[in-house]
């Protein structure tokens, strides 16, 4: 069958753009491929045209405009879709979703049975397998993958044609109005045993530049329990790692197939094993690759040792989850880290020569303003090459969303996932600001957020 699986536009109706491959799809390309069908991965959410670098305050500041465009159905992007799904003409529709961009993801169902009525549409991603009762009532969905989609898709297309899928696990799907929810899949516990993602699927892959080929994931899941965070809950709280050889095999075949010499990983956490890291970076140096690259990491993972070898094997700049500068808000977010321990371990990370840059939030119902003002310092004090602060938003899958709907703050039965974006002010509930004033204080975070990443060596960058 051909497929097309498409990441769909978000990012696109802020005026932004997210230039990359997109690593999920082109993981459940590499599978299907191999199993006799034609896959096509269309990143909806591209743009070689001029667009703006977004920085955290723009999606606060645009809110209205991507809401005007996303619903608007005479925006342009969303005949560029229709002509896009003219053209492949596929025989079979898969779209991933995260929350805020669910609402995107059903225009371009709707779009596609407008094409097509006959056209079956599956939806996957964080958003449908946490939500796939509340998904697959949509009349424009036909099958819901739920959790990781390698194998559930790809049974999907290989009993298509005798149409059995009863015995498919981790699928929900509708026969004669009649909704049929499978049984769970199994997480898959080795990575080793599927395929790296096959970046040659992609649609237009000739306007790709040489760095938009080099965002990586080199595990699935993460050990920790933040409130914030639905990792947990789509992983039951399990970590998998792919081989560092086939990390390192991967990064080779895309620098010499499409000249790539930067690298982003994707992964929560890059160093939950300090083992791995360690032969990882080994193996990079024992190749000589001559690449950067780019991590995310826990600060309590983080070692002098690490953080050498990392250096010395390229890694030009780690990312670390701050959140906030009040030990008291930390505690409550379950982040299992102190401040002090902060301190220690950015401070050891510049030591080594790394770029660092931090995670904040702000907004928190429990939070005062006294809370942000002692983030603000402790960020300041810091003195990091670069930071991103977001509003908190209570996702499906996490306690923060329980606490919220048990605290009034959102309804049990949401349906506006549009709005559940990390700029949008709706989700500030400190608790003494009130609503008169929020939008304006806000705002003023947001400009002493941006102050203080003026200051450093760094600069705003699009991650």
């Amino acid at each position: 069958m051909k497929a097309l699986l498409i990441y769909p536009p978000w990012m696109r109706l802020f005026g932004g753009a997210m230039n990359y491959a997109p690593i999920g799809l082109c993981q459940i390309a590499a599978v299907v491929k191999i199993h006799g069908h034609e896959p096509v991965v269309y990143n909806a959410d591209f743009c070689d045209q001029e667009h703006t670098i977004l920085q955290n305050y723009h999606f606060t500041q645009r809110h209205n405009k991507y809401l005007t465009a996303l619903f608007d159905e005479q925006e342009s992007i969303w005949e560029e879709i229709k002509n896009v799904i003219i053209e492949v003409n596929p025989d079979i529709i898969g779209i991933t979703a995260m929350t805020a961009s669910l609402r995107s993801a059903l225009n371009i169902a709707a779009i596609a049975k407008e094409w097509n009525p006959n056209v079956p549409i599956v939806f996957g991603g964080a958003h449908p397998t946490l939500m796939y009762q509340d998904v697959i009532n949509n009349e424009n969905v036909d099958f819901v993958v739920r959790g990781e989609g390698e194998t559930t898709f790809t049974e999907l297309l290989n009993g298509f044609d005798r149409q059995e899928f009863f015995h498919i696990h981790g699928l929900t799907f509708r026969t004669d109005s009649v909704v049929h929810h499978n049984p769970d899949r199994n997480i898959i516990k080795s990575l080793s045993d599927i395929p790296p993602p096959d970046r040659s699927t992609l649609y237009n892959i000739e306007k790709y530049r040489a760095i938009d080929f080099g965002f990586m994931i080199s595990s699935r899941g993460c050990a920790f329990h933040c409130i914030y965070c639905s990792s947990p809950k789509i992983y039951n709280g399990r970590v998998r790692f792919r081989t560092p050889e086939s990390i390192v095999n991967e990064i080779e075949h895309i620098q010499r197939e499409y000249g790539t010499t930067y690298f982003k990983f994707l992964d929560d956490n890059f160093t939950q094993r300090k083992d791995y890291v360690l032969q990882f970076c080994d193996l990079l140096m024992q190749r000589r690759l001559d690449i950067h690259w780019w991590c995310m990491s826990r600060v309590d993972m983080l070692t002098a040792t690490m953080a050498e070898a990392m250096r010395e094997a390229g890694c030009t700049d780690i990312w670390v989850g701050i959140e906030s500068g009040s030990s008291k808000i930390l505690s409550k977010l379950q982040k299992g880290i102190t401040t002090d321990l902060i301190r220690e371990k950015v401070a050891l990370l510049k030591k080594s020569g790394l770029n660092v840059g931090g995670f904040f939030m702000y907004g928190f119902p429990w939070e005062s303003k006294e809370d942000i003002e002692e983030t603000l310092k402790f960020a300041e004090a810091l003195a990091l090459d670069d930071l991103q602060y977001n509003i908190p938003v209570p996702l499906p899958g996490t306690k923060l969303m329980i606490e919220f709907q048990n605290a009034g703050l959102i309804m049990q039965d949401q349906t506006d996932w549009e709005n559940y974006h990390q700029g949008n002010p709706a989700f500030f509930f400190s608790r003494d600001v009130p609503l008169s004033e929020r939008d304006e204080f806000v705002g003023y975070i947001q400009n002493q957020f941006r102050q203080i990443a003026d200051k450093t060596k760094g600069f705003h960058k699009n991650i």
